[in-house]
């Protein structure tokens, strides 16, 4: 929806905002750009690993939905899937487990149902 697109972008967002940005456009390993056909491991230290750089562990994403996070373009439903299982597992880290209840925060700032999120 298009609320839950705005949210994974504020999540973002955020995370710059604290110092914590996200690599979403480049390769962590190589440093090339990250392919929209190509299948990435994200380790939150660093960022996009191709997944056969032997990297067994973590949810697989879809280099397409990885640069659709970069453009804050959400707007298909695997994109915004994995949008959400990518910043839960950023934000968990970031947070040591501890809830950040981003919709409710989001809801705070002005970005209540419905409404886009403008920069």
């Amino acid at each position: 929806t298009a609320q839950e697109a705005a949210l994974r972008i504020f999540e973002k967002r955020l995370l710059q905002e604290i110092g914590y940005g996200l690599v979403l456009d480049h390769e962590a390993i190589s440093g090339r750009t990250v392919e929209a056909d190509a299948l990435y491991v994200y380790e939150v230290e660093s960022g996009p690993v191709m997944q056969d750089h032997g990297n067994g562990g973590g949810k697989v994403l879809r280099g397409s939905s990885l640069l659709a996070l970069a453009r804050e373009r959400l707007d298909d439903r695997a994109a915004l899937k994995d949008a959400k299982h990518l910043m839960r597992t950023v934000l968990a880290h970031h947070l040591g487990g501890r809830p950040l209840h981003s919709r409710k925060l989001f809801a705070s700032t002005g970005g209540g149902a419905g409404e886009g999120f403008k920069r």
